[in-house]
């Protein structure tokens, strides 16, 4: 049981970590980039919910479950991961966007750099951005419609600049 437990405490910090570099990244970019541009698409609702479940869920298994160092343990780690997932997607999964860019999880990407948004099948209604320089971004379906309908725009945006 403590090898689960230790399994479980390695996952924790692995997930907090990764959790940290996106909210420490999105935190800078709000530092130097200028958002009054940019409208917010707030895509992090499913998230809340889910992981206030699995909070309230861990709460009550640390107060009801044997008191044993190993289920302790286990229950703290579910507990931290809860938090440390919940703050991410209060803090992170917004999506910035105008006529020319979007701004996902504190990278700028300009809308004519993406080159295809692909359907993922392994992961069920995820997308994935692949832009011109290599770079690959998953996303889920309905933010792959809202970017799709913004590079629409942009194209119908420059055929009609050039009929004028």
């Amino acid at each position: 049981m403590y090898i689960y437990a230790a399994i479980m405490w390695v996952m924790t910090v692995f997930l907090a970590y990764s959790d940290y570099v996106i909210i420490k990244k999105t935190l800078d970019m709000k530092k130097t980039t200028d958002l009054s541009n940019y409208e917010v698409y707030d895509y992090s609702k499913s998230q809340k919910i889910m992981f206030g479940v699995i909070l309230v869920f861990a709460l009550v298994t640390v107060i009801v479950t044997k008191v044993s160092i190993e289920y302790i343990l286990i229950n703290v780690a579910i507990l931290v991961i809860a938090i440390v997932e919940l703050i991410a997607g209060i803090m992170v999964m917004k999506l910035y966007y105008n006529t020319k860019s979007i701004i996902y999880e504190g990278e700028l990407i300009k809308l004519k750099s993406i080159k295809s948004i692909e359907k993922v099948k392994r992961f069920g209604k995820s997308c994935e951005i692949v832009t011109y320089d290599g770079n690959h971004y998953m996303i889920n379906q309905r933010l792959a419609d809202l970017i799709q309908s913004l590079i629409d725009q942009a194209k119908e945006e420059k055929i009609n600049r050039k009929k004028k």
